[in-house]
């Protein structure tokens, strides 16, 4: 008799716990995002529209408010992994949706890490710039951003990287009478610097540029852009117009300053 009445609790208690996690994983993205703890952590130029789907699978439209402007970001799918909530850990696939591209990557967090991880797709350079009021001197920029398994971990301390990986280029890019085939970005982080060496140019025109850049945790930075040319008559005619000419072959700015 034990035996039996053993069993039935354990099919009870077991019923129970699907029941009330079928319930949690069913919960409507519109009632989670009205919840007051949800809210407080959603930054006040940020509004979430549409939202659809459950708070485990689901996906909304986010929006940026700058002054009287608002700016329509695409939109946010994302799936989360049950199994990594056993461990203390959020972990969701997700996928950013542009009119003109889209970006999918893995996104976990625990109490004491936020990793970013295999980012990777393509965007429109001009619809990138069109999405804050801050980047509308480009906005006739053309070309394409592409990402590379792009990865990151921030420690929720500080936010400072401890540990970064992936490239990032860009393709036939126009802008302010600037035209650039290739740019090929690697981040290398060095504990209180993240290094960033960019190459590209036209190799088929006869010129090049190379940039050295450094972003510290202090908030300083250095840069150092060059462009080269095989001879005066390669070098285009916008160089001198952004960089000071060292000769005509040859144009160099330096800048050091803060971000942020």
């Amino acid at each position: 008799m034990g035996k039996i009445m053993s069993k039935y609790l354990m099919f009870i208690l077991i019923f129970v716990l699907v029941f009330i996690v079928s319930v949690v994983l069913s919960l409507p993205l519109s009632w989670v995002l009205k919840q007051a703890q949800i809210k407080q952590q959603i930054p006040e130029n940020i509004t979430l529209h549409k939202p659809q789907g459950s708070w485990w699978k689901g996906n909304l439209s986010p929006v940026l408010k700058e002054g009287s402007e608002s700016k329509k970001l695409g939109k946010l799918y994302w799936q989360l992994s049950w199994s990594d909530l056993l461990f203390a850990k959020v972990t969701a696939n997700m996928r950013w949706v542009l009119n003109t591209g889209e970006v999918t990557g893995r996104i976990s967090y625990s109490s004491d890490t936020i990793k970013i991880t295999n980012l990777t797709g393509d965007m429109s350079v001009n619809e990138i710039m069109k999405l804050s009021d801050k980047t509308l001197i480009l906005a006739d920029a053309t070309g394409q951003l592409h990402l590379h398994n792009l990865s990151f971990t921030l420690p929720t301390k500080d936010l400072w990287p401890s540990a970064i990986a992936g490239k990032l280029t860009l393709t036939r890019f126009s802008a302010l009478g600037a035209e650039i085939d290739l740019l090929e970005a690697t981040p290398i982080l060095k504990k209180q610097e993240i290094y960033t060496k960019i190459t590209g140019g036209q190799k088929t025109k006869g010129w090049n540029l190379i940039a050295n850049t450094s972003l510290f945790k202090n908030h300083s930075f250095n840069m150092d852009i060059k462009v080269s040319a095989t001879n005066a008559n390669n070098m285009p005619d916008w160089v001198g117009l952004m960089l000071p000419m060292k000769n005509p072959k040859l144009a160099q700015m330096q800048r050091k300053g803060n971000w942020l």
